[in-house]
Parts: structure tokens; sequence; C-alpha cells
């Protein structure tokens, strides 16, 4: 079951946390923003269901509608603001890292007997 936070910009369903990630459904207000903030360590990916919403950034600003999406990685100052009632899935999650595994053995394949005559 989710989890509902009302915010100033409208308001957030969580539907799942783990350690590593987190999955959102915002509700952004026609002119409802969020405050201008940075992660340090998250990773937020933005994918706009319905409505429209204006993205800013330190680089730049960039609207966004429904079928797209933007990343914002760690260290990025951000700040969203909805420019219509907008729908808005939230993917947080910190960097998966591919070295983090220790092997014990090697994979290999084995043929079956009926393959090694």
């Amino acid at each position: 079951m989710s989890k509902r936070w009302p915010k100033i910009w409208g308001w957030n369903d969580e539907l799942l946390r783990t350690d590593f990630f987190s999955l959102n459904i915002l509700h952004i207000v026609p002119g409802g923003e969020c405050s201008y903030h940075e992660h340090t360590h998250n990773y937020n990916l933005f994918y706009i269901v319905s409505g429209k919403v204006l993205i800013h950034t330190e680089v730049g600003d960039i609207e966004l509608e429904a079928g797209q999406n933007f990343l914002i990685h760690p260290g990025t100052k951000h700040q969203f603001k909805g420019l219509e009632d907008s729908k808005v899935v939230e993917f947080v999650y910190v960097q998966f890292d591919s070295s983090d595994i220790l092997r014990s053995t090697i994979g290999s394949v084995k043929k079956e007997r009926s393959e090694q005559n």
C-alpha cells in the first residue's frame, strides 16, 4: 500500500521504498514548485505521465510533457514546477557499482552427454 504525503506543490504517493531506491507518483498542481535543491548520492529520474512540467537546473531549463523523461545526477541543483496539473513518476536511486561482485567460481556451459559424442 502506498503512503501519501501532502506537499506545498501537490502531493507525493510513495509506492515502494528500499535501501537503494524509491518509486513515487508526484501529483503537481499548476504553479506548484519544489525547493531548489541537490542530492549528494541520489539520482532522480522523472517520467511525465500527464501534464507539463518545467525542470530548472543550474545548467538550464527544460519543459517536459507526457511521455518524456529527464535524469538528474547527484550534485545537480534542480527544481520542478507544474505548468499544468501533472502526474509524474519519480524513480530515486543510488548508483549501482558493477564492480561490486566477489566471484567464488567462474561461470561455464556444461555440455550434456548426448552433445559430447
